[in-house]
Parts: C-alpha cells; structure tokens; sequence
C-alpha cells in the first residue's frame, strides 16, 4: 500500500469536530484482518491516530482477538475467503459490524466476489491511507448512528409498553370506580320497587343512592379537569384573595367524611396574612383534594392537622395525617397523573390517582409549589402548599367559597310557576317534572326544539329549562331561535341550560348562546328550584328591555 497520499494519517478526519455527536465515542476500534504481513503493516499505519487498531493474519485469530467491547468496523482481505466472512457474521459479537473487504479484481466479477461475502463495501487496491481512513470512520459512525436509532427504538417501544400497560391499568381502574357505585344504585332501586322495605331500608337506599352519584360526579369532575390540563385549558378567575376562609371551607367539607370515619380533624389558622392572587374555587379544591387523600389513607382515630403560616413573601398550607405514610420508592411518583402506589385488585383504598395530580398542576399555575413527605410506611405523611403573598396593601376581594354543606333556610316553593322542559331522553324529563311538580310548578315536558317553538306559540311558560345536546336542533340552536322571536310570543322568557356539558368554557358558551344560567348535570335538586325561582324573580323585577 504506497505511501501516495502527503497527508500524515494521524491528521484530524475531514468533517471531525468538536461537535461531532460520536466525538463521545472516542477512537474507532477496527479489527483488520489480512494474511500478508506487509499489507497488514500498512493498513494499521494508515489507520494510526484516530483508531484503536488489532491486526491479525486470519478468521481464526479474528475471531478469539476480540476486543474487549465489540470492534466498530472490520477491515478483511479477500484472501481470507468467504468461509470467513460467514464465520464473522454467524459470531454474535460481530454479526453486525460493518465489513470492508480488500481485493485487486477490478473486473465485475472481483466486486461480485467482493461482495459475495456479506461484505459492506468493496475497495480496490492499493487504498490511499487517507482514503481508507476517512472510509474507515464513516463506516463507523454509520453503525453507531443505526445502533443509535436502535437505542431510542427500544426505549421507544419500552415507553409506549409501560405506557399501554399504565393506560390499560387506569381503564380496568375507571370501569371499577364507575361500576361500583353503579352496581349498587342498580340493586337499590331494584329493592325499592318493591313493597317489602321498611322506612329504614327506604331512607338507606335513598342515602346510598346520594352518596354514589356524588361519588359519580366526582370522578367525572377530576377527569374533566385531567383532560383540561393536558389539553393546557384549565381556566382561572385570579383575584385577590384570603386564604384562610378557603381553608375553612374546605375543611368544613371535609368534615362530613372525617367524623364519619372517626378521624380528628384540627386546625391552625392565625389571624389574616396578605392576600395571594387566586382563584378561590380551584385553591378550595386543592386543599378539599389533601384532605380527601389525608381522610383516605388515615384510619379510625388517627388525626389530620391543617396549618396556615407565612415564611417571608410565602403562605405555606400544611397538612399532616398520622395515616398509613408513603413507600419512599412511591413518593417521586406521589403527583403524578394516573400513579397509584397499589393498582392491584386487592388494594385498600379506591379512587383514579388524580387528586394529586390536579391539584399540583392548580399550584404551579396559581405561582406555587406543592410538596410531599413522609418517614415511611405506617409514619404518616406531610403535604406543603406554598404560594407567593401578595403585597399587604393589595385590596382584598372577598370571592364565594363553596361548602357542600351549604343549603338555604328554606328551599322555595314553585307555585303558580309554569316551566318548559327541553330533553331528548324521556327520563330525565320525567324526573324534572316529579321535581319541578313537588315545589308546586306545572310542568310542560317536550322532547326537542320544534316541540318548545310550538308550545311557545300557544302559551308562555314562565321558565325555559333545556338540555344542550339533542338530535336535530340542539339546545344552542333552540335558545337562539327563541331570542329571536318577539317578546310577547317568549322570545324573553328566562331560561337555563341544564346540561352535562359542564366546563366553564361551556357555560361561557351557553350565555353567548342567549342562556340566562347554565347548571351542569347532575344537579342538585334544592339548587334547581332555587335556580328556577331567581330566574322568575329576576324577571318580574327587571324592566323589560329588548334582545
């Protein structure tokens, strides 16, 4: 191999820089295989200073020289044979490193022979040593960028298993959660159509059907809000605000579950800090969601403890249980969306592993941190919400608060109040008119939107209740044809969307549509009379106005 090329081979290859995304790699580790001594000195001087290089007269020698990681390209001459090249690929450590095989055979048969033999490239010789060198190299970093390729592959199809499994564990944990409640509602009302239960069973049946639609509502509620949050539109009213009347509400909402279970709960909240930019109702539910997790994991006769406290230009809300604690190996994964510490079906304690996760990402968007500790299984837990202070002098808004435990003095009575309702499934237009029926008012029940024209243009009804998604013409299409009528043919009646179309963009939606309220499903009944009776309120009291 004549020394034709000036370039000194231990030169920097062209294309090599500091850049190099191999650079890592450090030198190509070549296994050169020729029988002619000289032949073979040559090939190793070229391939000098960028390559780490064992050189070895035949397949034999090749194959028991191994270093001691995988060589990145073997450099053959034909002489060896093609026995060996087959020996080379059937060799696990081998198989698949690029193959450059040395030949003279300028006719098509030398490259057919060349390649013949598995060979990656074919090189006539004499080789120029820089030539061979930079063929070397790219050959080289040709098999690290597929054996790259390979790498995120794997780890692709690794995280899209973990990925499918997590997914197939949360659907089984979803069909759960819902069956369960559903399951008994099913069996309850089922015993109530006959005439064997007693007034205690009666008041159990009705307790337990309450309590499984709350529990309904509330996962629909949490996977709304995960779906929000993934999609990036969780929405917020920020405003000044007090802490400590949110803390208080949802402690007061809590309570209802912690004495049931016999847990104490107990509170330290010091007088008013500075206020912090929030939302009320989305803080609220942070710390109702802490509470539920501290409720959950704690047993009978444990205790929950709430602090309130600043530490310089920060509120810090802590929670801390004598519960049932948590895996060290479970707490980096505590908030995360769908992560339960036991997926099992023999697991203690039920839920979907969202409260966490929703209530983190409420944090971080509110300018906060949330934090979770814990000195082990059986040791308790420590929740920390840390949210940055407002300057003192910001003017405080008093926001609503919601309590679950809230109902009016007394629930008002509908009589004398005619209501027209809009809904596509006969069911729940029933149960509206029982409802609507028992607070006094008369019920028109139709099931679409050209039934409501058409009542619309015999009579007036009161109040227009309506559904949002129906066949044919929606509830959005219907409020608008309404709004376009003159008033004394309804085109102001008062009306309410009573939808399952829950979201704050859809009650958003909804008034744009011409909507007075928007009360999502399933709604509370005292709410809904109460609802109905401001609608009419409001509307005997304003002055009529043109739409």
């Amino acid at each position: 191999m004549p020394e034709s090329d000036p370039e000194p081979a231990s030169r920097p290859l062209p294309g090599r820089s500091p850049g190099d995304r191999f650079a890592s790699r450090g030198p190509v580790r070549v296994l050169v295989v020729i029988p002619d001594p000289e032949l073979r000195t040559q090939a190793e001087a070229a391939l000098a200073g960028e390559t780490q290089v064992i050189a070895v007269p035949d397949a034999s020698l090749a194959l028991a020289s191994a270093f001691p990681e995988a060589a990145d390209v073997i450099l053959a001459d034909v002489a060896v044979g093609e026995d060996m090249m087959r020996a080379l690929r059937a060799d696990r450590r081998t198989g698949g490193v690029p193959i450059l095989v040395l030949t003279t055979r300028t006719e098509p048969g030398g490259v057919i022979q060349g390649l013949a033999g598995d060979a990656d490239e074919y090189l006539l010789k004499p080789v120029p040593p820089r030539e061979l060198a930079v063929r070397v190299r790219a050959h080289a970093q040709r098999a690290w960028a597929r054996e790259e390729t390979l790498r995120v592959e794997a780890s692709g199809r690794a995280e899209a298993e973990s990925s499918n499994r997590a997914k197939d564990e949360f659907i089984a944990m979803i069909s759960h959660e819902l069956r369960t409640p559903l399951g008994a509602i099913l069996i309850w009302a089922q015993l109530l159509k006959s005439d064997d239960l007693d007034a205690g069973a009666v008041a159990r049946a009705v307790g337990m059907i309450e309590r499984s639609t709350k529990t309904l509502a509330q996962i629909i509620d949490d996977l709304l809000d995960a779906s929000r949050i993934i999609a990036g539109k969780l929405t917020f009213e920020t405003r000044p605000l007090e802490l400590r009347p949110v803390i208080e509400a949802a402690l007061d909402a809590a309570s209802p579950a912690a004495e049931a279970k016999g847990v104490l709960l107990e509170r330290s909240l010091p007088g008013p800090l500075p206020p912090v930019s929030g939302d009320a109702g989305r803080l609220q539910q942070v710390v109702g969601n802490l509470l539920a997790n501290a409720v959950k994991f704690t047993p009978e006769g444990g205790r929950i403890e709430v602090r309130l406290a600043r530490s310089g230009s920060t509120a810090h809300i802590t929670i801390v249980d004598t519960g049932t604690g948590i895996n060290p190996e479970f707490l980096p994964f505590i908030f995360e969306r769908f992560r339960q510490a036991d997926t099992t079906s023999t697991r203690k304690q039920k839920g979907l592993g969202l409260g966490l996760a929703i209530a983190r990402q409420i944090v971080q968007l509110h300018g906060g941190t949330i934090e979770a500790s814990s000195a082990g299984e059986g040791r308790g837990s420590t929740f920390t919400v840390k949210l940055p202070l407002l300057g003192s002098t910001s003017p405080v808004v008093s926001p609503p608060v919601f309590r679950t435990d809230e109902r009016p003095a007394g629930t008002p009575t509908l009589d004398g109040i005619t209501v027209l309702v809009v809904d596509d499934e006969e069911d729940a237009r029933e149960a509206m008119a029982v409802l609507l029926g028992q607070a006094g008012a008369r019920v028109i029940s139709v099931a679409g939107a050209a039934e409501a024209l058409d009542t619309l243009d015999r009579e007036r009804p009161d109040v227009l209740l309506s559904d949002i998604a129906m066949p044919g013409e929606d509830g959005y299409a219907l409020i608008r044809r309404v709004r376009s009528r003159p008033g004394e043919t309804g085109g102001r009646i008062p009306a309410a969307a009573l939808t399952a179309y829950a979201t704050l963009e859809d009650r958003a939606k909804a008034i744009r549509a011409g909507y007075d309220e928007h009360i999502p499903k399933p709604v509370d009944p005292t709410r809904l009379i109460g609802a109905v009776a401001l609608l009419v309120d409001a509307d005997r009291h304003d002055t009529p106005s043109p739409r």
